[in-house]
């Protein structure tokens, strides 16, 4: 970035450092098992790589990867207002981009404030999309998805149906690593 200070790449690309390291800050634990000193470095980080984020954009305004790094930020930090604004500019320049929908679909889950309704409208719009982009098809298992989320603790087996289901869309390396960690879980080794 000192040699090319102005480059969008650099600076996108330091901003996914910066975000990287904050994600190492805070740790794996679940949030209320984390630390003081974890959250303020992942804070810090956060904050850091917005500055770039945010001057990654600003280089290549066409450009939508900024938008889906800043929703993943804004999603941890509980910045509502910032998420909502990363969403729009987004989805404005490129509404059937697999990346950003796939980042907004993943916050719509419950866990994260999501709504049932706010999921099924996000999973309709996307749907008109799916004709331009058809990778945007595997999206539409979502629903099936965080569904298997939800359930994997309390029946693992009915969670696989539900993992089965949202492959059946198309699936993406997610579905698929979910599922296997639930037969990971279940002791199911043959799969």
């Amino acid at each position: 970035v000192d040699q090319s200070p102005n480059s969008y790449f650099a600076v996108l690309s330091r901003g996914i450092y910066w975000m990287r390291l904050a994600q190492l800050s805070r740790g794996a634990d679940y949030i209320n098992k984390t630390q003081e000193r974890q959250k303020l470095g992942m804070r810090y980080y956060q904050e850091t790589a917005l500055v770039d984020l945010h001057k990654a954009a600003a280089l290549s305004p066409k450009a939508f990867l900024p938008y889906s790094y800043i929703m993943s930020i804004s999603k941890t930090s509980g910045d509502n207002a910032l998420y909502i604004s990363a969403r729009s500019a987004g989805l404005k320049l490129f509404p059937e981009s697999f990346i950003l929908r796939s980042e907004i679909l993943f916050g719509l889950q419950p866990k994260w404030g999501g709504t049932k309704d706010a999921l099924d409208l996000f999973i309709e719009e996307t749907t008109r999309h799916s004709a331009t982009n058809p990778e945007l098809r595997s999206l539409l298992g979502y629903k099936a998805l965080i569904a298997a989320d939800t359930m994997k603790r309390g029946d693992r087996d009915a969670a696989i149906t539900l993992y089965d289901e949202a492959i059946g869309f198309g699936g993406n390396e997610f579905m698929y690593l979910s599922r296997g960690k639930n037969y990971y879980y279940k002791r199911d080794y043959k799969r």
